[in-house]
């Protein structure tokens, strides 16, 4: 018997289908019109990956984690990178009411770029 997420169907990647967590490699992050067909117009950036045939919609904390994930704060440079996507269940609304939401890491074992355990630049900025 199917899960309850897993009878949802939807355009863009849902919890069903990151239950239990996947790592997923970027392709792009581009804006799209995530409205029903025959609404308004409603634009979001989306994710597109290699492992799903429909896009993740991105809000700030997305767009943040994944930024924070990749070391990359432009978006345009994301593709070939690889994030980890997963459920948190703890994710709210505002009003406080508890749905659930995916979450983007960084893989384990991935080299953080920003790390720099001397706390010192490297060679490059030595000017002779």
């Amino acid at each position: 018997m199917p899960e309850v997420e897993d009878m949802k169907t939807s355009r863009f990647v849902s919890k069903g289908d990151v239950r239990r967590g996947v790592v997923v490699t970027i392709v792009e992050c581009k804006k799209g019109n995530t409205a029903p067909e025959g609404k308004a117009k409603d634009i979001k950036w989306l994710l597109y990956t290699k492992e799903f045939d429909k896009p993740l919609t991105m809000n700030m904390t997305r767009l943040r984690d994944t930024a924070t994930a990749t070391g990359l704060t432009n978006s345009d440079n994301w593709g070939g990178k690889q994030i980890y996507l997963d459920v948190d269940e703890k994710v709210e609304y505002p009003r406080g009411t508890r749905v659930g939401g995916i979450r983007c890491g960084k893989v384990q074992g991935q080299p953080n770029p920003d790390y720099n355990p001397d706390g010192q630049a490297g060679d490059e900025s030595i000017p002779f």
